[in-house]
């Protein structure tokens, strides 16, 4: 049986005891065999079965399966999540660029706000890639008091949360948007990896 792996988790609850039991890398795809109780078509709890999962055109992220592959703990692939990447708003192509052309008196809010939104929305970036040094506080304090600059490019619920504060802070400021890279159709998380692919695929024998 061959099924849209988004399509079979609509359907079926992933169960315990499910276990990665091998996991194989080659030319941007990922192949991952899951053993254990048969929850994708049900039966006894006595029953055990072979599930394989295929990630094709696999792209971005961090997959570090190898890591699961050690874990002991087998309700640990409980965690596995595909969503479509367009529902997702912060992996979004639109970007839109804030550009400032004073100091900013208190970089300190702009710079928990951009935290809040990652820890809030689950983004998958890391700070710096949305705010502009922020990979080194002090790098980001300097580049905020020495104008002009560019601020910060994300998505545009961000935006909208950082105009609002820079408005509060009388800080003359200018917008440019624009898309980014496109990600792949799929964004797949699991305990210790997370992807974007075009294609996941869930296959068993009948």
């Amino acid at each position: 049986m061959r099924i849209d792996l988004f399509e079979l988790l609509s359907k079926r609850e992933i169960v315990h005891p499910t276990t990665l039991s091998s996991a194989t890398f080659r030319e941007g795809s990922i192949r991952l065999e899951i053993s254990g109780y048969p929850w994708w078509i049900g039966g006894a709890w006595t029953d055990r079965g072979l599930l394989t999962l295929t990630f094709k055109g696999v792209s971005g992220g961090q997959t570090n399966i190898t890591a699961l592959l050690a874990g002991e703990d087998e309700d640990e692939f409980l965690e596995l999540e595909i969503v479509p990447t367009a529902s997702l708003h912060w992996a979004s192509p639109e970007r839109f660029s804030i550009y400032c052309s004073q100091p900013i008196p208190e970089p300190l809010k702009i710079h928990a706000l951009v935290e809040r939104y990652i820890a809030e929305t689950g983004a998958r970036r890391e700070l710096g890639e949305i705010l502009n040094g922020a990979h080194d506080l002090s790098r980001f304090l300097s580049f905020s008091s020495s104008p002009p600059f560019l601020l910060a490019t994300g998505p545009e619920q961000l935006h909208d949360v950082l105009t609002a504060e820079l408005e509060r802070q009388a800080v003359a400021h200018t917008t440019h948007g624009g898309k980014g890279r496109a990600e792949a159709r799929w964004f797949v998380a699991l305990p210790d990896a997370w992807f974007f692919c075009e294609e996941a695929i869930a296959e068993w024998a009948d």
